[in-house]
């Protein structure tokens, strides 16, 4: 069965995001995500395993998995249409969900073992960061896509199926504070792991760098949210740039590992 999964997946994706837009339902869009979410842990299954051992591979569908997670926690917590994000989220999936699943093997198990509780919390927190964050970098391209439309006094089919624009706002908002959270969680993680194998408390990379500039850029634009009033364009601009930020780390874990 777990040779067939990866195809199972994609068709599963493929019709998520066609229901998105054909036939797009709250209770289906979060039954077929939540399942997406759950096949895509129990394909990697390392977290039955002591040590975990982390691959390219691993990284992409615990990446996909974080996301699908995150959508699900955002549609039936994020108000009463904010699951339409969907026409956005399930399309914007599917290549990255075609890599994992029919990617190339060149390092499919050239990886590296996820021992000791504090590397494990820094992954499991990354995880989740990434995935609350591709959602907030989804929202933004929302906000920023309903914003011009206004501007211009016009419509289209695809905008009307996105949610309205208070509901993205507030989405957003909550999306940068969960994300700042585990991702702090998993940069104090990170340090502590490392301290405890290499006696130094940081070893200064691309991705480490990466990732402590677009910390500080998500707590740069909470505060700017709520102290000085940055709304609608300019936030949705800000966190765009550190959607596509995570994008690139992202893309060197990946490269790391093959």
């Amino acid at each position: 069965m777990v040779f067939y999964l990866p195809t199972a997946l994609v068709v599963l994706q493929v019709l998520l995001a066609a229901l998105s837009w054909v036939k797009p339902s709250r209770p289906l869009q979060a039954s077929f995500a939540t399942l997406s979410a759950l096949a895509c842990f129990y394909l990697v299954g390392f977290v039955f395993q002591t040590p975990w051992a982390l691959t390219w591979q691993v990284v992409l569908w615990l990446a996909l998995g974080g996301v699908q997670v995150s959508f699900v926690v955002f549609t039936f917590f994020g108000g009463q249409n904010l699951w339409k994000i969907s026409a956005l989220v399930q399309p914007l999936m599917l290549p990255f969900m075609f890599l994992a699943a029919f990617g190339g093997t060149t390092g499919l198990h050239a990886g590296f073992l996820v021992a000791g509780i504090w590397l494990q919390a820094h992954v499991v927190g990354a995880i989740i960061a990434n995935g609350v964050l591709a959602m907030a970098g989804v929202f933004a391209f929302a906000i920023m896509t309903r914003q011009a439309y206004l501007k211009a006094h016009a419509t289209s089919a695809f905008v009307e199926k996105l949610p309205p624009l208070d509901i993205l706002e507030r989405a957003q908002t909550a999306a940068l504070y969960i994300g700042a959270a585990f991702l702090t969680l998993a940069v104090l993680a990170g340090a502590a792991a490392t301290h405890e194998a290499y006696g130094v408390w940081a070893q200064w990379g691309v991705k480490n760098i990466s990732t402590l500039l677009m910390l500080v850029l998500v707590v740069v634009l909470i505060v700017g949210k709520q102290v000085c009033g940055v709304r609608g364009r300019h936030g949705a601009q800000v966190m765009m740039a550190i959607y596509f930020l995570m994008l690139i780390i992202f893309l060197l874990t990946i490269v790391a590992k093959t």
